[in-house]
């Protein structure tokens, strides 16, 4: 049996490499891909928690009569996911009352501000270091009949 092998192609060396430095950089581009879901992924929870935890404290407000509104004041409490008040929260909301909102007796301006606490690489949050930017909710009541 004799081999002819003039006729036969084989993969040279330079192939070799061009086709491993393809992989490569598809690989590098998926796993940047990847890592920047992530990240965008924990915005958003955090973003849309914020937004809940807002959004049940104005809810929360409008059950009050309006006399009662400006004791619905708070800043800085800790709360969990589901905004209750918890100690061990890793959000932070802030209530703010402006009664006589413009000069009028009947509106009352209410500001929740929502943030979330840094975790540290121990795992311990950071009391007064926040994540991304605050979510804040406004909205006027009043006491027209």
């Amino acid at each position: 049996m004799d081999l002819d092998v003039k006729g036969q192609k084989g993969v040279t060396m330079v192939e070799v490499v061009l086709a491993v430095a393809i992989v490569s950089f598809i690989s590098l581009a998926m796993v940047a891909a990847i890592s920047q879901s992530s990240v965008f992924s924990r915005t958003i929870d955090t973003t849309y928690t914020s937004s809940y935890i807002a959004n049940r404290r104005i809810e929360l407000i409008k059950r009050f009569s309006f006399d009662q509104l400006a004791f619905t004041e708070e800043t800085a409490v800790k709360v969990g996911v589901d905004g209750n008040i918890d100690p061990d929260g890793d959000y932070v909301r802030t209530t703010e009352i402006s009664t006589n909102y413009g000069g009028n007796s009947n509106l009352t301006k209410v500001k929740v501000t929502v943030r979330r606490l840094r975790l540290l690489a121990s795992g311990a949050k950071a009391e007064d270091t926040y994540v991304g930017s605050p979510v804040i909710m406004e909205t006027l009541l009043s006491n027209f009949e």
